[in-house]
């Protein structure tokens, strides 16, 4: 795991790049770089509403505590792995992809909307 430090908004990116390159050329390598890199985001980065980083970094591998607070996980590097999660979930059909995006759309995007328009 070498993300520690890394900008998340960077690197979902080309690892959705990867997995689209994967899906219209078959090439093998970017296939296991989107899957890997996702599983790593997940099992090692990821918090329990679904985000992964902290000012838009990702943090020390499984030390997630520190990522809690006024700063923590941005909803744009969420958003960029939930485009990954649903691209890998039509590739391989895995419902841990879609148990993933349900959690973070719901804990984590939608969480952020806090004003309705009577509070306008």
């Amino acid at each position: 795991d070498d993300l520690s430090g890394r900008q998340s908004n960077v690197n979902i990116p080309m690892a959705l790049g990867a997995a689209v390159y994967y899906r219209r050329t078959g090439n093998e390598t970017n296939r296991l770089t989107a899957h890997n890199f996702c599983h790593i985001v997940h099992d090692h980065h990821t918090l329990c509403n679904g985000g992964n980083g902290t000012n838009e970094r990702f943090g020390t591998p499984n030390l997630l505590s520190y990522r809690l607070g006024m700063r923590g996980p941005e909803t744009c590097s969420s958003y960029n792995m939930l485009k990954l999660a649903k691209e890998l979930f039509c590739q391989e059909g895995s419902a841990d992809y879609m148990d993933y995006y349900e959690r973070t759309l719901y804990n984590h995007i939608l969480a952020t909307l806090s004003y309705s328009k009577d509070n306008m």
